[in-house]
């Protein structure tokens, strides 16, 4: 587990607190979730490319926005799924952590999964090509 020491203005303290007095989150909670949520923010990724390396891409998140457990729980339980091609880095691997119910210090606030489901009606058919030159067709 990583236990970062945090500095900042008084002005960050006296919001955090008042969100603590306001919500059932402690203290760690919030921050965790402020970067949670940071992460697949526009904003905040904009913010990041104006002081970007200009030969080192910006890392994208790890985590899915269901996967509540990484910022609820002090120290979840992650597992990795297998590989996925990403297209944006071109076919690197990316390996998104899984969270597992109950893995945490307060065991709750697990992802859930349920059934895909789909409108009724005929399925559409075409064909989506990307740039890259491969080609998917739907069936």
């Amino acid at each position: 587990m990583y236990r970062p020491t945090v500095r900042y203005a008084d002005v960050y303290r006296n919001y955090v607190n008042k969100v603590f007095h306001a919500t059932n989150l402690d203290r760690n909670q919030i921050l965790r979730l402020a970067l949670f949520v940071a992460a697949n923010s526009p904003e905040f990724n904009a913010i990041l490319r104006q002081h970007g390396k200009p030969d080192v891409p910006l890392p994208r998140p790890k985590w899915r926005p269901n996967h509540t457990a990484l910022w609820m729980d002090q120290d979840p339980e992650i597992k990795t799924e297998g590989e996925d091609v990403n297209a944006v880095d071109g076919g690197a691997e990316d390996n998104r952590p899984v969270i597992v119910a109950g893995g945490g210090s307060t065991g709750g606030g697990a992802a859930t999964t349920g059934p895909v489901t789909r409108p009724p009606g005929p399925l559409r058919e075409g064909v989506i090509r990307s740039t890259g030159g491969i080609s998917f067709t739907l069936n």
